[in-house]
């Protein structure tokens, strides 16, 4: 066969994306059609029917062809490792095979219940693996279906009802698919259902092929070329698909608690769908329609605050600005990640959900500084419109915006983006101090990014810099910088530090002491990890990674949780009352 065909094949029966050619694997992750790759219940099905099917023409009994069946199975996902999924899948046939055997009655939902905590039992870690969570929640999306909805629908249609099914399979899997890649197929259930068939034959194929190869192998030359020649149509069709641009968004990651409520809602609906208490469940409805306005309509529009991210690259900076539809990126590189752009930068902001960045500030071009930003121009994932810098780099970006003192952006009424270094009299050859200085004000606020700058250039900005909220330290704490002069002008209230391990002494012991003197709180990414910062109303918020946080900073949960907590109260209590009242009266 063709090599990339091959490829196909081995993807699929083995469970291991990494035959398959990286621009095909990235199309059949846009259409929503990676779980073919991940043998799935799918797989373990079709060589179910099949092998069973073969058995019982060959003459065997029902008994002995379960068995034989069952052993094959239990091979197979031993020879391809036994990944989470399969052990899902073979654990649920086990318990089929032993109600058939033992002539008990088969409980859907109990298997995959005894199934899960088999599972957790085994390795509690698995209860975080993707492909725990999507074969357990596709698995169950199915059983539900057939148990509690199928019987409701009334159409005979069976592409109709195939349709509902899969709607129903990616509403229970979408918070996971969402959670991990932060990418919605859009298209996904089209594509579920016009290749997925196509993939079922390909998949019966594979294994027919795989069995009979090294028996028929002359006589299955012309099976393989047909075969082959499909394939190619197959691959075709997929890759056509990278032209169509509404496949699939980019989606923030939803909070365990959004998932959780989307989880509780559907289960309590489907399980008190046959209660006919209209006016409660017009309430419920209403209940869940506004926690998902408020969430993602209501809290987004009217939230005015400005954030403020340095995120923790090692010996490096990376610091981040969101407000409103804006996004800003004030440096983005780092000595101690050697691949900051792809596997930091990129997934950072799809994690977030966002897709446009209005501009990248770049102090000057040392690579702690601007290493990253390769990844976020040449991806396909972030969109750059502007990138600015204290001078041009044509190596790497050829439309740089060069900023000089005195510059300034106005993003709104309440926010701009003061320049206050270099001057045309700063030594360009000195690249440090060439950086650019950012100050950055926001309603009462202030936050200043001096870059990489050293005590001359502090000495010659003293008369313009402000008292300020919010000071990354000049440098990374070196003994260059932080004169005191300049310290005691700043006076921050938080004075960050962003670097890692290291061989040039940063942060200095002599430099910290000053900002001790001065009561500054010193935050630093070594020690706290990513420092957030939320500048909301006259207050200023923090927290870290490591679990700092201010003192004012249990505020927010009133703000941002408070509300939708009551709304999810209230509805899990409109739920149980409702119960309540149907078991009453069925009493009565």
């Amino acid at each position: 066969m063709n090599k990339q065909n091959s490829e196909i094949i081995l993807s699929m029966i083995l469970g291991d994306v990494n035959y398959l050619d990286d621009v095909l694997y990235e199309n059949i992750k846009r259409m929503g059609l990676a779980h073919i790759f991940a043998v799935s219940g799918l797989h373990i099905g079709l060589l179910y029917v099949f092998v069973l099917y073969c058995l019982r023409l060959a003459g065997f009994n029902r008994r002995i062809s379960w068995i034989i069946t069952w052993s094959l199975l239990w091979i197979y996902g031993l020879l391809i490792g036994l990944p989470v999924s399969i052990m899902r899948t073979l654990v649920m046939f086990t318990f089929l095979f032993g109600s058939e055997m033992l002539y008990r009655k088969y409980n859907s939902l109990n298997a995959i219940s005894l199934a899960a905590l088999i599972l957790t039992i085994i390795n509690p870690f698995w209860i975080f693996d993707i492909g725990f969570l999507l074969s357990f929640s596709a698995a169950l999306s199915l059983i539900l279906f057939n148990k509690y909805i199928q019987i409701n629908i009334k159409t005979k249609n069976m592409i109709l009802k195939t349709i509902y099914m899969y709607l129903f399979l990616q509403l229970l899997t979408c918070p996971i698919v969402i959670y991990f890649f932060n990418y919605l197929p859009l298209l996904g259930i089209i594509y579920n259902l016009l290749l997925i068939p196509l993939f079922t034959v390909v998949l019966i194929c594979s294994f027919i092929f795989l069995i009979f190869n090294n028996i028929f192998t002359y006589t299955l030359i012309v099976p393989f070329k047909l075969f082959d020649y499909f394939l190619y149509s197959l691959r075709y069709i997929i890759n056509f698909t990278e032209n169509i641009s509404l496949n699939g968004i980019i989606m923030a990651t939803p909070s365990i608690f959004e998932i959780l409520f989307m989880y509780i809602s559907i289960f309590l609906i489907i399980y008190t769908y046959k209660i006919k208490l209209k006016f409660i469940n017009k309430i419920s409805y209403l209940i869940i329609i506004s926690f998902y306005i408020i969430t993602y309509i209501i809290v987004p529009i009217t939230d005015n605050s400005l954030y403020f991210n340095i995120v923790d690259v090692g010996q490096g900076l990376f610091s981040y600005v969101s407000y409103k539809n804006y996004n800003f990126i004030f440096d983005c590189g780092s000595t101690s990640n050697k691949n900051l752009g792809d596997y930091v930068a990129v997934p950072y902001f799809t994690k977030r959900g966002i897709s446009d960045i209005d501009g990248i500030f770049i102090s000057h071009w040392d690579n702690d500084h601007y290493s990253g930003i390769y990844g976020l121009i040449e991806g396909d994932y972030i969109n750059v419109n502007k990138i600015f810098s204290s001078s041009k780099n044509k190596d790497i970006y050829n439309d740089i915006i060069v900023l000089n003192k005195d510059d300034s952006i106005k993003v709104t009424n309440n926010f701009k983006i003061n320049i206050l270094s270099p001057s045309d009299d700063i030594v360009k050859n000195n690249k440090n101090n060439s950086s650019l200085v950012i100050h950055l004000n926001f309603n009462r606020f202030n936050i200043l990014l001096p870059g990489d700058i050293e005590a001359k250039v502090e000495q010659e900005i003293i008369n313009d810099v402000v008292k300020s909220d919010i000071l990354l330290l000049p440098h990374h704490g070196s003994i260059t910088s932080s004169s005191e002069n300049f310290v005691n002008r700043v006076n921050p209230k938080l004075a960050v530090i962003s670097y890692g391990i290291n061989n040039y002494g940063i942060p200095s012991g002599e430099v910290l002491e000053r900002y001790k003197k001065i009561n500054s709180n010193i935050l630093s990414t070594f020690y706290n990890g990513e420092i957030n910062f939320v500048l909301k109303g006259d207050n200023l918020y923090y927290n870290t990674y490591t679990g700092m946080k201010s003192d004012n900073y249990y505020e927010l949960y009133f703000v941002m949780i408070f509300p939708k907590l009551v709304i999810f109260v209230l509805f899990v209590s409109l739920i149980i009352i409702k119960t309540y009242i149907e078991e009453v009266n069925y009493e009565l």
